[in-house]
């Protein structure tokens, strides 16, 4: 069972030094000038599609995945140093709520990865199975995208830094 949102931008296209660089995103590159390594589990393509160009646009380093399954493994997998992971809650092969319970059963900083929940799925109890789960945040869909941006600003300005990403510096 998928969910889909629809979201209409209205944009105007600025030169790259007309951007103010405090009021961007927060990222990474206050210390180490390195963007956020985002890891997107979405099982919709056209959401996955939506969400990651949006991140990338933003600067923002991003895989994906499908499922939950496959958002484990890829925490897991050598050389995986991920910041953040924008997790569905309801995928195929394992759900968000799952797969955020085997991630945070993992040893060192990568069962601290940050993750954040992307569901229709707000009421609350089910924002209070999300965080007994272990996510850190949750976003309604369908995501608006300053709310996202917002979200993940306020969630790294509270994080101290490390020297590199997924906190393993």
């Amino acid at each position: 069972k998928s969910t889909v949102f629809v979201v209409h931008l209205s944009l105007n296209q600025v030169a790259a030094d007309a951007v103010d660089q405090g009021g961007e995103t927060w990222k990474r590159q206050q210390n180490s000038g390195m963007p956020l390594r985002i890891l997107v589990a979405e099982d919709n393509p056209v959401n996955r599609q939506l969400v990651s160009r949006l991140l990338e646009r933003e600067g923002y380093l991003v895989d994906v995945v499908c499922d939950g399954q496959a958002a484990v493994d890829a925490v897991t997998a050598d050389g995986a140093a991920f910041d953040l992971v924008l997790m569905d809650v309801q995928m195929p092969v394992m759900d968000g709520v799952a797969a955020t319970k085997r991630i945070r059963a993992l040893p060192s900083t990568t069962g601290t990865i940050p993750i954040i929940a992307l569901t229709a799925n707000t009421m609350p109890e089910d924002v209070l199975t999300y965080k007994a789960a272990g996510m850190d945040d949750v976003l309604a869909k369908p995501i608006q995208v300053e709310n996202l941006l917002n979200t993940i600003q306020n969630l790294f300005s509270q994080q101290p830094e490390s020297s590199e990403p997924g906190g393993k510096g």
